[in-house]
C-alpha cells in the first residue's frame, strides 16, 4: 500500500513538503501544476500569493491579467473597457489565493498589456474583486485615488500589513475611515495628514504591533491622541519607526516604551529630538534594534544612556549625513557597548584618532559596517581598520565605503588597502549588510 502511494504521487504530507521547499522556485511550480491534479492542487495557491511580483510573460497569448479579468462582473467590465476572448470557466478561485499585492507591481503588468487606462478604476477593481489580501502596498499619486483608498483597505477584512505612499497628494478625512481591526503594521512614506482632522477610528487598532513614519507632514499630538487613549495592555507596539519633521513622537514613546524592541529615529526638530531622546532613557529598556540619525554633538550624551540603558541591544546604527560636521561620538562609544551587540553600523564623518581610540576600547563585534563621510586620511584609517581586524580577531565581517568619487589612482590605493585587509575578516559590500528595520517585519 505504502510502495503504491508513492509511485502514484499519492503522499500529501511529503508532496507539501516539497512543494513549500519549492516556494520560491517559481519555474518548479509551474512544472510540478502539470504533473497531477494533487500537485496541481497544491502549487496553485503558492504561485498566487504574490502573483504581480512575477514579471508579466503572456504564454499561449494568456497573460496574468486575462486569467484575472475572468473573475471581474459584466458592470466592471465595461467600465473599465476590458476585452478578452477567454470563455472558459477557471478551475480555481485565483483572487481568494492573494496574499500580497503591490499597486505598483500591478501597475507595471497594465502598462504591458494596454497603453492607455485608468489607473483609480482598474486598481480599485482590482482590490475589491478579493478579500483575503493579507499584504498591501499602495503608491498614490493622485487625489481622486486618495479619495477611494478607505473603500479600498475597508474591502480587505484579513488586511495584516499595509504601506502607503504618496507623491503630491494631500489627504482628507475620508483615507482614514474604518481601518481593520486585523492590521498589525502601517507604514506611512510621503503622506500629507495637514488636511486631515480626526484619526478617531486608530483608536480600535489594538493589535498594532508596528508603526513607521518616514518624511510626512502634519503629524502632531492630534494623531497620536487615539492610540494613546488605547489601554495599556491592548496597545503593544514592539517597532516604531520616525524620520522627519513630528512632533508629539514622546507621548507616543511614554505609551509604549515598556514593549519597545525595534526603534529608528531620524529627526528635524531639535526640540522634539531632546525630549524623544530622553523618552527612550526613561521609559525604553527592552530594544534590540537602535538607529538613530540626525543627531548634534549635544545629543551624544543621551544617546551614551540610550545604549547603556538598554542592555539588550543586538543591532546598532549611529548615523550623522552632515559630512562638514565631525563628531565627537566614538571616543567614548567603545566603552559602553553591549555584550550583546551583534552589528555595529556606522555613518560619520569619521576622525582617525577618534576611530582609534573607539577601537582601543571595543572587544565584541561580530559584524561592523562602516561608512565614513570623510575622505580624508583614507590611509590612516584603514591602517587602524586593519590592525584591529587582526589584533582583535572578533570581527567576522567588515564592510567600509568611503562616500565621495575618487580619482583613479585614489580609487586603485583603495583597493589596495582593502586587499590587505581580506586576510583577516570577510569584506562585504556596505549596502548589501545594511540590517533594516523593516527586515524584522511580522509575517503572516
Amino acid at each position: 500500500m505504502s510502495c503504491s502511494k508513492i509511485f502514484t504521487g499519492d503522499l500529501p504530507e511529503i508532496t507539501i513538503f516539497i512543494i513549500q521547499y519549492l516556494r520560491n522556485d517559481i519555474k518548479s511550480l509551474h512544472s510540478c501544476i502539470l504533473v497531477n491534479r494533487h500537485l496541481c492542487r497544491v502549487a496553485i495557491p503558492i504561485l498566487w500569493e504574490d502573483p504581480f511580483s512575477v514579471k508579466c510573460q503572456p504564454k499561449n497569448g494568456i497573460s496574468l491579467l486575462d486569467m484575472y479579468f475572468l473573475f471581474f462582473n459584466q458592470e466592471d467590465k465595461a467600465k473599465l473597457r476590458i476585452t478578452t476572448n477567454l470563455s472558459f470557466s477557471p478551475l480555481f478561485n485565483y483572487p481568494n489565493f492573494i496574499k500580497v499585492l503591490n499597486t505598483n507591481k500591478v501597475k507595471s503588468h497594465i502598462f504591458d498589456r494596454v497603453t492607455l487606462y485608468s489607473s483609480t478604476g482598474e486598481l480599485q477593481s482590482f482590490l475589491t474583486s478579493t478579500s483575503s489580501i493579507k499584504h498591501l502596498n499602495i503608491h498614490v499619486d493622485e487625489f481622486e485615488a486618495s479619495e477611494i483608498l478607505s473603500d479600498l483597505i475597508q474591502s480587505q477584512p484579513q488586511l495584516l500589513t499595509l504601506s502607503t505612499q504618496y507623491s503630491n497628494v494631500s489627504l482628507s478625512n475620508a483615507a482614514f475611515k474604518s481601518y481593520p481591526i486585523s492590521l498589525t503594521s502601517i507604514k506611512f512614506t510621503f503622506c500629507d495628514f495637514l488636511n486631515v482632522s480626526s484619526f478617531d477610528d486608530f483608536k480600535y487598532l489594538t493589535q498594532l504591533r508596528s508603526l513607521q513614519f518616514i518624511y510626512c507632514k502634519g503629524i502632531n499630538t492630534q494623531f497620536f491622541q487615539p492610540l494613546l487613549d488605547i489601554s495599556t495592555p491592548s496597545l503593544e507596539i514592539k517597532t516604531l519607526k520616525v524620520v522627519g519633521m513630528i512632533e508629539g513622537i514622546t507621548l507616543l514613546l511614554q505609551k509604549i516604551g515598556p514593549y519597545l524592541e525595534l526603534l529608528e529615529l531620524n529627526l528635524t526638530n531639535v526640540l522634539e529630538k531632546n525630549k524623544s531622546f530622553e523618552s527612550v532613557v526613561d521609559y525604553c529598556n527592552k530594544i534590540k534594534y537602535l538607529c538613530v540619525g540626525n543627531f548634534d554633538d549635544g545629543n551624544i550624551l543621551q544617546l551614551y544612556n540610550m545604549i547603556t540603558h538598554n542592555k539588550h541591544i543586538k543591532y546598532l546604527t549611529i548615523g550623522n549625513d552632515n559630512a562638514r560636521r565631525k563628531s565627537n561620538i566614538l571616543e567614548g562609544l567603545g566603552q559602553i557597548l553591549p555584550n550583546s551587540l551583534k552589528y555595529l553600523i556606522l555613518v560619520l564623518p569619521i576622525d582617525p584618532i577618534h576611530l582609534n581610540i573607539f577601537f582601543d576600547h571595543c572587544h565584541h563585534i561580530d559584524n561592523l559596517l562602516i561608512k565614513n563621510l570623510n575622505r580624508n586620511d583614507i590611509d590612516i584609517t584603514f591602517k587602524y581598520l586593519k590592525n584591529f581586524v587582526k589584533e582583535k580577531k572578533g570581527v567576522k565581517n567588515l564592510a567600509y565605503y568611503v562616500n565621495d568619487i575618487f580619482e583613479p589612482l585614489i580609487h586603485q590605493k583603495l583597493e589596495q588597502m582593502a586587499c590587505e585587509i581580506q586576510p583577516f575578516v570577510k569584506m562585504k559590500d556596505f549596502y548589501e549588510s545594511i540590517v533594516d528595520i523593516s527586515d524584522f517585519e511580522i509575517s503572516c
